[in-house]
């Protein structure tokens, strides 16, 4: 079904025009023929929200609730048929307001991940390359996450989720970058 405001075209009031697909169509016309002149309960979630009188049948699917409406009250309704019932209550357990950037314990969890990770790959770069080549891998590596800090403070850059991604794909090109590099000086 869709419903939506509009005005009367003979007395400028405000209305509801509503369609109805096609076995909706067929069952509201044979509703709507068999009761004229009687009303009409539109009821949502076990309340009436409207009571027109049929006026005449509607067997086109397509029909109109008059019955002085303003503009917001036809504006409401329309919603509410649109919206149909819903299937079960709502009940709101919790309601947070979320911006675009991260929530100071989700910066803390992913400044603790980042420092696990280039913990973790210090130790590696040590044990696999031992302390003169890792070692300078690892103050490579270091001095490139100064600066990209330096930078971001620089122009005031906030770290969001994609900033921490795009953080940790820099550690793993970095040290990419080092393991080539080495394996090239050992091969010759």
């Amino acid at each position: 079904m869709d419903a939506r405001p509009s005005f009367d075209q003979q007395t400028n009031q405000p209305v509801v025009s509503f369609r109805f697909d096609g076995a909706g169509s067929r069952a509201f016309g044979r509703v709507t023929t068999t009761n004229v002149g009687k009303r009409f309960a539109i009821i949502l979630d076990d309340k009436i929200i409207s009571a027109p009188n049929i006026q005449s049948p509607i067997i086109g699917g397509a029909g109109v609730i008059t019955g002085g409406f303003t503009v917001e009250s036809a504006a409401e309704l329309s919603t509410l048929l649109r919206g149909g019932a819903l299937p079960a209550p709502l009940t709101i357990l919790e309601q947070r307001t979320v911006t675009a950037e991260l929530g100071k314990d989700a910066v803390e969890a992913g400044a603790t991940a980042g420092i696990i990770a280039m913990v973790s790959v210090m130790i590696f770069m040590f044990l696999a390359y031992g302390f003169t080549f890792g070692g300078f891998s690892i103050l490579a590596l270091c001095v490139n996450i100064v600066l990209i800090f330096a930078g971001m403070g620089a122009v005031g850059a906030t770290l969001t989720l994609p900033g921490i991604a795009g953080l940790v794909l820099t550690l793993g090109m970095a040290v990419d970058a080092n393991v080539l590099i080495y394996e090239r000086m050992r091969e010759e």
